[in-house]
């Protein structure tokens, strides 16, 4: 991991700071719902709220920080919300059934990546943003699927600009998607949550446009939570977060602490 990955994640602190007033008001911190952990989620519950997708956040959530697959304590209960996707999809099923997936981490360029591995049949998102461009771009099923589009002309409906796909079982392409990702990545930032394009994204890679029908699930209060809220998704807030002292040493000494205390006292005058 480089200097600049290793420090990535305080770049979402600059996401958050930068509409500071917005985003610490009680009704986009406060979740819709808390629980303790991904084992107290069930089919059950998402189906008699009218869920049908679930956008992911994985460090501290479905995993250690900058773990390497599904953390052993909640991957049965993460198989089953899984399952019934790729259940539906082997029998050739209507697409609508079964509850839909994708990821939103705020991680770095290589984490990124690895994630893309480590979730090969859930598309993980990310954003880009330069003053002229916006960039949307998948990694599903080994593949960097990379759309640019003018920012003066930018829509949520827009699919229209450059759309380039990169099949990641090819050396030679994988070449070609690393020599454009560093040309990308000096010109453009990425854009992190709580920013709520992330979620509208997330929402046109999983054909759904009504926000009530999707939950973001995540154990940052300042990210997850905010931007879902903002959106107008169901927000499901992890309380207990997974292995916490693998956390960096900021957010374990600052970020969490100062989130659970803002958390508790708009709990007490809510």
């Amino acid at each position: 991991m480089n200097l600049a990955e290793k420090f990535d994640y305080l770049n979402t602190s600059v996401h958050f700071v930068g509409n500071l007033f917005t985003n610490l008001k009680p009704e986009n911190v406060l979740p819709d719902y808390s629980v303790l952990s991904v084992n107290s989620l069930a089919i059950d519950f998402f189906n008699a709220n009218g869920i049908e997708a679930i956008i992911w956040d994985v460090d501290g959530t479905l995993m250690r920080y900058h773990g390497q697959c599904v953390d052993d304590s909640i991957k049965a209960v993460f198989g089953k919300l899984t399952y019934a996707k790729r259940l539906n999809a082997k029998k050739a099923l209507d697409a609508e059934k079964g509850l839909k997936h994708a990821i939103l981490s705020n991680s770095g360029e290589n984490r990124f990546r690895e994630l893309g591995y480590i979730f090969p049949e859930i598309p993980v998102l990310r954003m880009y943003e330069s003053n002229t461009g916006i960039i949307e771009r998948r990694l599903y099923q080994h593949k960097d699927h990379i759309v640019m589009k003018q920012k003066s002309n930018y829509s949520s409906t827009d699919r229209s600009g450059l759309d380039s796909d990169y099949d990641l079982a090819s050396e030679k392409q994988k070449q070609l998607r690393d020599v454009y990702m560093e040309l990308i990545n000096h010109k453009y930032s990425t854009i992190k949550k709580p920013d709520t394009r992330l979620i509208e994204y997330a929402m046109r890679e999983l054909s759904i446009s009504d926000p009530k029908k999707v939950a973001m699930v995540g154990d940052r209060a300042f990210t997850d939570i905010t931007g879902g809220n903002q959106a107008g998704v169901c927000t499901i807030y992890i309380s207990t977060p997974l292995h916490p002292h693998t956390d960096p040493f900021l957010i374990r000494a600052f970020a969490r602490p100062v989130e659970a205390l803002v958390v508790k006292m708009y709990n007490a005058i809510r």
